[in-house]
C-alpha cells in the first residue's frame, strides 16, 4: 500500500490535464520578478520528497500470515544480534545432527531421526518439543557465570540451558528435519503474568502460529497466550522488532 502513491505520481506528472504555462506576451519583465515553480517541476519535487520519506521510514515487515501475538513488526538487519551470529557460527563448527552423535543415554541422532520419520505438522512439533524439554532448566549464571549467554545445540547437550537455549536447539532441530526456516522464529518476549523476560520458538503452521515453550509440553496457538508480549524475534533471514497493534472488534 505504501508504494501506491509512488506509482501514481508519474501519471499525474505526465497527465495532459496538468495546467500549461501561460504563453509569452512579448513584454520584457522589469527587474528580477519571483516566478512560481513550473507545475511539472512542483509535482516532481513532491514525488521525490514522498519517495525519500518512504525510503527513510522503517517499513513494517510484509508477511503472508498472521501477526505474531497480534503485533505490528518491523524488519531489522541481523547484524544487530551478534550473539545469534556466534551461535550459528559455532553450530556449524560443532554440529550435533550427524551420524552416531549421542544425545542422551538412550538416544542418538540416528534414533531420534528415526523416531521423527513420518511425523509432520503438529505431531512432529510435539515430538521435538517434548524431547528437548526433558533436559533440566539451568540459569546462565549457574552454567556460565554470566547473566545472559546463548548456547548452540552442542553446548545445550553438555550443560542444558535456559529458555532461549531451548528455543535455539528446537529451531536447529526442526531445520535439520526439513522445516523451512522462514516458518520458524525465536521470540524474545515479556511474560506479563510472571513479570519476567522469556523466550520461545514460534512456528507458522496451517495459517496460525503455535508456540513451543520449555515450561510445557503442550503446544498452544498464540491466541491462547495473551500474556506473552513479544519484544523481538529472529531467524536466519532477519530480525523483527514488535509493537502492539490496534485492537479490532471480532
Amino acid at each position: 500500500m505504501l508504494l501506491a502513491p509512488i506509482i501514481t505520481f508519474p501519471a499525474v506528472v505526465m497527465s495532459p490535464a496538468c495546467p500549461s504555462p501561460a504563453p509569452p506576451t512579448g513584454r520584457q519583465p522589469r527587474g528580477l520578478p519571483v516566478k512560481s515553480p513550473h507545475p511539472y517541476l512542483r509535482a516532481a519535487v513532491c514525488a521525490l520528497a514522498l519517495c525519500l520519506a518512504v525510503l527513510l521510514c522503517p517499513l513494517p515487515a510484509l508477511a503472508d500470515g498472521p501477526a505474531l501475538f497480534g503485533t505490528v513488526e518491523f524488519r531489522r538487519p541481523l547484524d544487530s544480534l551478534p550473539a545469534w551470529a556466534e551461535v550459528r557460527r559455532m553450530n556449524e563448527l560443532e554440529p550435533i545432527f550427524r551420524e552416531g552423535k549421542v544425545f542422551t543415554r538412550t538416544a542418538t541422532w540416528d534414533t531420534f531421526r528415526q523416531g521423527a520419520k513420518g511425523k509432520q505438522g503438529m505431531e512432529l512439533l510435539r515430538y521435538v518439543n517434548s524431547f528437548w524439554n526433558r533436559f533440566p532448566y539451568r540459569e546462565d549464571m549457574a552454567n556460565w557465570g554470566k547473566a545472559d549467554y546463548w548456547v548452540w545445540p552442542n553446548l545445550f547437550l553438555k550443560k542444558s540451558g535456559d529458555c532461549e537455549d531451548y528455543a535455539i536447539t528446537k529451531y536447529f532441530t526442526l531445520k535439520e528435519l526439513g522445516m523451512e526456516t522462514d516458518k520458524l522464529r525465536i521470540v524474545v518476549l515479556r511474560d506479563t503474568l510472571r513479570r519476567l523476560s522469556h523466550a520461545v520458538l514460534a512456528v507458522y503452521l496451517d495459517n496460525d502460529i503455535v508456540i513451543l515453550d520449555n515450561i510445557s509440553n503442550a503446544i498452544l496457538p498464540q491466541g491462547r497466550l495473551r500474556h506473552y508480549v513479544p519484544q523481538f524475534s529472529f531467524n536466519e533471514n532477519a530480525r523483527w522488532a514488535h509493537m502492539k497493534g490496534k485492537k479490532t472488534n471480532e
